[in-house]
């Protein structure tokens, strides 16, 4: 019985990914000049939600201004919270993702690609992607 409890607790973590993201968000508010260089224009921790998409295309982006829109057309394959310092880990399936922020009534976009698209992380088997996101659009340079 103890053999057969050991080899299903074996299993069940062998299925789990070994992979995901992980990093931190925070936020920049207010005057940022002549600190670019220092530590500081890091930013506050951030808590909130990031919602994580398989596809998402800027048609899908419903009122979208700058870095932020109001809505998203799509429903997100994974919602992970951040804690009191914005950090975040989540176990995720190899594949694209799309990042967004939950924030001030709406979804704040991190990047876009050369194509005006919402940028992509990439999640390679066995490995960890390291995403440290930075909420900026409340800052002046």
């Amino acid at each position: 019985m103890k053999f057969f409890l050991a080899y299903i607790l074996l299993l069940s973590t062998m299925a789990q990914p070994r992979q995901g993201i992980e990093g931190f968000l925070s936020e920049a508010r207010g005057n940022q000049m002549g600190i670019q260089n220092h530590a500081s224009n890091k930013g506050q921790p951030l808590k909130t939600k990031l919602y994580l998409f398989k596809k998402l295309g800027i048609e899908d982006l419903i009122g979208l201004d700058g870095q932020w829109c109001k809505s998203v057309q799509q429903k997100p394959v994974k919602i992970i919270e951040t804690d009191n310092k914005g950090y975040f880990k989540c176990h995720l399936s190899a594949g694209n993702y799309v990042v967004l922020v939950g924030a001030y009534d709406g979804y704040f976009i991190p990047s876009f690609n050369h194509y005006n698209q919402p940028s992509n992380i990439v999640i390679s088997p066995r490995q960890w992607q390291r995403v440290d996101i930075l909420v900026n659009s409340k800052a002046i340079y």
